[in-house]
């Protein structure tokens, strides 16, 4: 995520989670960090978000959160490429983004480098960085694909009844971004 500070010290988001965009100052001369969601406010309680009821505080800092550009599972097999500003994989590296032509996309690799890779070659060499939900996903198939595996054949197909029961063991808690 990148940020564009609004006001104070940029410092004192050091060491703070990522969705954190104020820092403030409470009456027990305690900093106290907020986030937004879906238009409420929430306060980090140790390591918990929770919804925010009352604010007594004077706020010290405050940034911008600008979330970047995604590209998906969804948009690859869809056939669309990334836009500048996406993170995509190559091998086991992310690369970002810097510009696309109508013959190339050319990404900043981790050492700074510029690879500049023609549309063909990086529709069959890169691929996205899944979201939490596609991960999740991905693992709930992988765990039944496996259990399924192991079981003898069945006139009955028991995959509807896995996944509910994968998501009861293992439900999903992470960020859609979508």
């Amino acid at each position: 995520m990148k940020y564009e500070m609004i006001f104070g010290d940029e410092e004192l988001f050091d060491g703070t989670p990522e969705e954190c965009f104020c820092v403030a100052k409470n009456v027990y001369d305690d900093n106290v960090f907020y986030k937004s969601e879906n238009l409420s406010l929430f306060w980090l309680d140790g390591v918990k978000w929770k919804p925010l009821t009352f604010m007594s505080c004077t706020p010290l800092a405050m940034r911008h959160i600008i979330k970047a550009p995604m590209w998906t599972k969804a948009d690859q097999e869809k056939g669309i490429l990334p836009t500048v500003g996406c993170l995509c994989i190559e091998g086991m590296y992310p690369e970002e983004v810097i510009a696309v032509t109508s013959k190339y996309i050319v990404t900043k690799t981790k050492t700074d480098g510029v690879c500049t890779t023609s549309i063909e070659t990086f529709k069959r060499t890169y691929r996205p960085i899944e979201t939490p939900r596609e991960k999740y996903d991905r693992e709930r198939d992988e765990c039944i694909d496996k259990l399924l595996a192991k079981m003898p054949p069945s006139p009955i197909t028991v995959v509807p009844a896995m996944k509910i029961m994968y998501e009861e063991l293992k439900p999903f808690t992470g960020d859609d971004h979508d």
